[in-house]
């Protein structure tokens, strides 16, 4: 009995755009644009992208990381928000942490890490 064994897919993740608009306190607007792996969560990308967005649990479950989809979809690849009540998500709140982006994204709302400072 022979065994063949498959190659593994080379098929290449698709990639999608988004743009970050970050405001902080003092009223000062900056946006982000960051090239997305459909792949990859986007909180993990936000933080390869230099962004010091808040964390903590990365499962779902604090809601520290939460953000705001202006347009675009994610998927959370069948995992659950609990974070959110039914409002944040009627409202377009996300959590980044369990989120896969799956078109080109805008989020705002961003929480960030008051001890971190952004890279202009």
């Amino acid at each position: 009995m022979s065994h063949s064994r498959q190659k593994p897919s080379t098929v290449k993740a698709q990639k999608f755009n988004a743009k970050l608009s970050v405001e902080y306190g003092s009223g000062e607007k900056q946006v982000a644009d960051v090239l997305l792996d459909e792949d990859i969560n986007l909180l993990q990308q936000m933080h390869d992208a230099g962004l010091p967005v808040r964390k903590a649990c990365r499962n779902g479950g604090c809601g520290v990381c939460r953000c705001r989809l202006s347009s675009g979809q994610i998927s959370y690849r069948q995992r659950e928000p609990f974070a959110l009540w039914e409002q944040d998500k009627a409202d377009g709140i996300i959590l980044p942490c369990i989120a896969f982006a799956v078109s080109d994204l805008e989020l705002d709302q961003l929480s960030f890490d008051r001890r971190a400072k952004l890279s202009k």
